[in-house]
């Protein structure tokens, strides 16, 4: 994904990497240690926010055949995944409603601010093909706000029509194909641009009791948005 794509994807801390040989008489000698500053211990990624926990994640299978959970290295880090990274991590809520301006639209879609919610929990994905892949679950102070979540999103993507851009212009990004139900949204998202991201992918927001569910999967075709919808809802159930 391109830095403005992934910024809805928390970068996960990376491992401590010690470049260069420590063959040298130099680099082996006693002052050469004194200078040498300490490695500092990994934070431990949080993997539940709130009372959200993997359980309320969506599993692979629900966004089709051939997806499995893939830890993300953020930006910069495309060939340093650690493996034993997680691929469900909290999101910082203020870090991630900045993500999800939806920068290069009109100024009428940036001006419609989506309502906040108290946690968020986010779980990354790679398709059959290696395309990638991002759910975040949402979890608000009341029932009430996941509509307006939905209704603002909808209202934000209807405002930002896909068109015809300049390939050698700023990057600018546009929503096809809305569809809008009382429990789902759901639109193709594609960047054109310098720099732009190539994928296309299919958003698909759905809304349960207090939770909010918000896929983003490349090269995905529209016509499976009903059908990971309602797998979706099922999975943010609370009972």
């Amino acid at each position: 994904m391109s830095r403005r794509t992934r910024v809805l994807s928390a970068a996960l801390l990376a491992a401590v990497v010690l470049s260069g040989c420590n063959d040298s008489s130099d680099d082996a000698s006693p002052d050469a240690a004194a200078r040498s500053e300490p490695v500092l211990a990994e934070t431990a990624v949080p993997q539940t926010a709130g009372p959200l926990t993997g359980a309320q994640m969506p599993a692979p299978a629900i966004l089709g055949e051939g997806w499995s959970e893939r830890a993300d290295p953020g930006a910069g880090h495309e060939d340093e995944t650690d493996p034993d990274a997680p691929s469900t991590q909290a999101r910082d809520v203020a870090e991630l409603m900045d993500g999800l301006v939806p920068i290069g639209c009109p100024e009428a879609a940036v001006n419609i601010a989506l309502p906040r919610p108290q946690y968020a929990l986010e779980r990354t994905y790679a398709g059959p093909s290696g395309q990638p892949g991002v759910a975040l679950v949402l979890e608000f102070a009341d029932a009430a706000s996941p509509d307006g979540f939905l209704g603002a999103l909808d209202r934000q993507i209807r405002a930002c029509p896909a068109a015809g851009a300049d390939p050698r212009g700023p990057v600018a990004l546009g929503f096809r194909g809305v569809t809008r139900t009382p429990e789902q949204v759901s639109a193709l998202r594609q960047e054109q641009g310098v720099d732009a991201d190539p994928n296309q992918y299919l958003v698909i927001a759905v809304r349960d009791g207090k939770r909010v569910a918000l896929v983003f999967l490349a090269d995905t075709r529209i016509a499976k948005a009903p059908a990971i919808g309602a797998d979706l809802i099922k999975a943010i159930r609370q009972t």
